[in-house]
């Protein structure tokens, strides 16, 4: 997988982690990355690699281009 950074929009990576049903720090976890590297994400302040990106759709089970 790549290691370029990918544009998610915040509001809709919140919105999927709550609707999965998962605690943040447990997809935190699932992704190996820290927890306030995910609210950044969230916060559209830092942007997840291809390889993170395609971890959390399959996790979340929602299209990468969802996000």
């Amino acid at each position: 997988m790549g290691t370029g950074k990918e544009p998610v929009t915040g509001s809709v990576l919140q919105w999927a982690i709550e609707e999965s049903g998962y605690a943040l720090t447990d997809v935190a976890a699932r992704l190996q990355v820290e927890e306030t590297v995910l609210r950044a994400w969230m916060a559209e302040a830092d942007q997840p690699s291809t390889g993170q990106l395609t971890r959390l759709a399959r996790y979340l089970k929602r299209p990468r281009l969802l996000f």
